[in-house]
């Protein structure tokens, strides 16, 4: 195969970058599979980090439309009137379950359920 003809997609610009980025990979010591292990992390980490980000949000038990988790009791705005630090609240039926457990904590610990569950289906 002709290398004009595995190129020809990429911009002349694209291309530049690419012979710029393999000097400047190369000249650290690196090779083009140190880049290409680096992707791949980054990429899982990336997945397990969108896994986690949908830990907020989960089904509700009235109505079935997402419920979303937030804090409250942290300002003036979201007084609830009790020792409530968070909130699941539905975005159809507006049910709400309050926690006197902060996002935070609930978070680390769906995000440790959800690391474990990873680990088991290894």
């Amino acid at each position: 195969m002709v290398i004009a003809n595995l190129l020809k997609a990429y911009g002349f610009g694209r291309l530049q970058e690419l012979v710029g980025l393999k000097r400047e990979i190369e000249g650290a010591g690196f090779t083009l599979e140190d880049v290409d292990t680096y992707v791949e992390a980054k990429r899982k980490a990336l997945a397990m980090r969108q896994k986690i980000s949908g830990l907020r949000q989960r089904r509700c038990p009235e109505c079935g439309k997402i419920m979303m988790l937030m804090p409250v009791n942290t300002g003036p705005g979201d007084q609830t009137g009790d020792e409530s630090k968070s909130v699941w609240m539905c975005n159809g039926c507006l049910s709400a379950e309050y926690s006197d457990v902060p996002v935070k904590e609930i978070l680390q610990d769906l995000a440790k359920k959800l690391l474990e569950k990873t680990r088991d289906e290894k």
